[in-house]
């Protein structure tokens, strides 16, 4: 009896636009928001800490699709989807503690 053998080529094409999308994600976080904080006087420190928390979230939500990638979120989105994500301590102060930098 043969052994089956599959030849794969590289990434699947939707491995590949989760990858493209994020790429985006993150190139919008490390330009027009980090502007966008520097504008509003932010200290360095504080522009890198946003930024990496935000990567960090933009990744969580590529890797599960049934909640709205980043772009698609909106003012009135954040607070439930962070109900919906975290404990609900942990929610009231992570939509507390970056509510400033985003709206």
């Amino acid at each position: 009896m043969a052994i089956k053998r599959f030849h794969q080529s590289g990434p699947r094409t939707e491995d590949r636009l989760l990858s493209k999308g994020l790429a985006e994600d993150v190139a919008v976080i490390h330009s027009d928001f980090a502007d966008y904080l520097r504008a509003r006087h932010y200290a360095p420190l504080t522009v890198d800490h946003y930024q990496r928390r935000l990567v960090h979230v933009a990744c969580w939500l590529r890797e599960h699709p049934r909640h709205p990638a980043l772009r698609e979120l909106t003012r009135r989105i954040v607070p439930h989807l962070l109900a919906q994500v975290l404990p609900r301590s942990d929610a009231a102060f992570a939509f507390g503690d970056y509510k400033l930098a985003c709206f």
